[in-house]
């Protein structure tokens, strides 16, 4: 007589499927390639991130030295009171007599120029940190035009909490007046 048990087929040798080692090996490359690409799209984002911020800082900066050194270039005189010192202000003669003052404005920190009504030269994403001042230097004997030299440093107004994605950027400019007033 034939042994019955080993007629007997297991319905489990038949079945294909993998073994606990290769699914273990392909979660762990899975958890490794989800790694490496969801730092790279973190990179990628605070990247693009900084580059919108400093954008940001510089189009204020040029526009805030631009206005100003096109007023400056263009005004009849400079407040001499202020000669050869650095202060947060300066008040130029425009050619139409009126006055106006380019000043480093502490609260909030801006820059302003004001002919009769404040006119912020930067907006409320960025704000002038560290220092910001002009200095008029007036030639002794007067017989070059006066200079205005203008320093500030705009940044990221509120600081940002992430120092990589942050943007800081200085601006100096030197001014002759086009005209050699008395």
């Amino acid at each position: 007589m034939k042994n019955p048990i080993s007629n007997f087929q297991f319905p489990i040798s038949k079945i294909r499927g993998f073994s606990m080692v290769e699914m273990l090996v392909v979660i762990a490359l899975l958890g490794i390639i989800s790694t490496i690409v969801t730092q790279v799209l973190v990179i990628s984002v605070r990247s693009s991130l900084k580059a919108e911020i400093q954008k940001e800082v510089k189009q204020n900066g040029d526009y805030a030295i631009s206005i100003m050194e096109r007023a400056i270039r263009n005004a009849t005189d400079v407040d001499a009171a202020g000669c050869n010192i650095s202060r947060d202000f300066v008040t130029i003669t425009n050619r139409d007599t009126t006055t106006t003052t380019f000043t480093c404005s502490s609260s909030p920190n801006k820059i302003v120029s004001s002919a009769g009504v404040d006119l912020d030269l930067t907006n409320d994403k960025v704000a002038w940190s560290g220092t910001c001042y002009f200095l008029v230097v007036c030639p002794n004997p007067p017989i070059r035009p006066k200079y205005v030299f203008i320093h500030f440093t705009l940044a990221q107004a509120g600081g940002g909490g992430d120092p990589n994605a942050s943007a800081t950027l200085p601006y100096q400019s030197t001014i002759e007046l086009r005209t050699n007033s008395p």
